[in-house]
């Protein structure tokens, strides 16, 4: 089992885990490390077993290969994120929580990803963060995305969650 890491450069627990050789291509390293952005062992060891489980399933899926997929050209792309956008502020449009917490998220997500020592490209970060959103998105649409349009997808979407609605 996966445990979290003690940084001696941070007061935060860390997540640590070795790229098998055969996806160190996929990661661009050979090694993931990131910030829990927690002190707390019992919490950090639960954020440990949920992000190698991110990280398992993103091996597994380019292990074994997705179905070819339909290829989208850049407006097809973009369209269907904003449809995405819009159904995901939808979702939250009766009971949208405290706005202060979406702006720490985007915030906390646009620092993370401008770190130089971030574990991941852009593009690997996005699709960390909304795979599964993205995933359950295309499926009800009975949608099936080339290798390239996922991380595309994802970064429209993205930049129109930067945004807020109706700008």
């Amino acid at each position: 089992m996966i445990e979290p890491w003690k940084n001696p450069r941070s007061k935060f627990l860390w997540f640590r885990k070795r790229v098998p050789e055969r996806f160190v291509a996929l990661m661009g390293r050979r090694e993931v490390k990131f910030s829990l952005g927690i002190k707390d062992p019992e919490e950090a060891q639960l954020r440990c077993v949920e992000e190698n489980l991110k990280i398992e399933r993103m091996w597994q899926d380019h292990a074994a290969g997705r179905p070819p997929g339909r290829e989208l050209d850049y407006r097809q792309v973009v369209a269907l994120a904003g449809e995405f956008y819009k159904e995901t502020v939808e979702k939250h449009h009766r009971n949208p929580g405290k706005a202060a917490d979406w702006e720490s998220s985007i915030a906390r997500d646009r620092t993370l990803s401008q770190l130089r020592s971030f574990p991941l490209t852009p593009a690997q970060h996005r699709r960390f963060l909304f795979g599964e959103q993205v995933r359950a998105f295309l499926e009800s649409k009975d949608l099936t995305l080339a290798p390239t349009s996922p991380s595309c997808f994802c970064g429209r979407f993205t930049t129109m969650r930067s945004r807020p609605p109706g700008s």
